[in-house]
């Protein structure tokens, strides 16, 4: 059964892409902590608003829709996401490219980091390169905290001097 518990959720976030990771995973040690190493596999749908990607993840799916600006700046980025269950993943994606059609699939490898209620993801992307991208979640703390949680954040690893 699909696990439907997931309302709309909010998150500021930024992404760059990066030479390399060694310098912001050193920043990381000193103060965030390392949740583990991801295998995902994102395939995204044409739709006319905003994104859908179905994740999967080793044995675990699901799907997500979210709306962001297409900006390089600091970002709110609404979301929701749905569980999948492992044997209807491979049918629900046939299904939605059928009916959407597929834009892309794209692999990578993501080191997940935490620092209060930011992630940080260090992503190196197949065919594409290496990336930083923060999300800091708005739930439980204001706007403003998150604003300035995620600029403290920004600053400590200095991303867009690895650029």
């Amino acid at each position: 059964m699909m696990d439907l518990r997931n309302a709309q959720m909010k998150n500021i976030e930024s992404k760059f892409a990066v030479k390399g990771l060694d310098d912001i995973r050193l920043a990381l040690k000193k103060d965030a902590r390392f949740v583990g190493v991801l295998n995902q596999v994102d395939t995204y749908f044409n739709v006319m608003h905003g994104r859908l990607k179905i994740r999967q993840e080793g044995k675990k799916s699901e799907i997500i829709r979210y709306n962001r600006p297409d900006t390089k700046e600091v970002r709110i980025s609404e979301y929701q996401h749905i569980r999948l269950p492992g044997k209807d993943v491979r049918l629900i994606s046939g299904l939605l490219k059928k009916i959407f059609g597929m834009t892309v699939c794209v692999k990578k490898k993501r080191e997940l980091w935490i620092k209060d209620q930011t992630r940080i993801h260090l992503d190196k992307v197949k065919g594409l390169g290496s990336f930083v991208e923060l999300e800091t979640v708005l739930s439980g703390i204001s706007f403003s905290q998150g604003t300035k949680q995620h600029g403290i954040i920004l600053k400590m690893l200095n991303p867009s001097s690895n650029q």
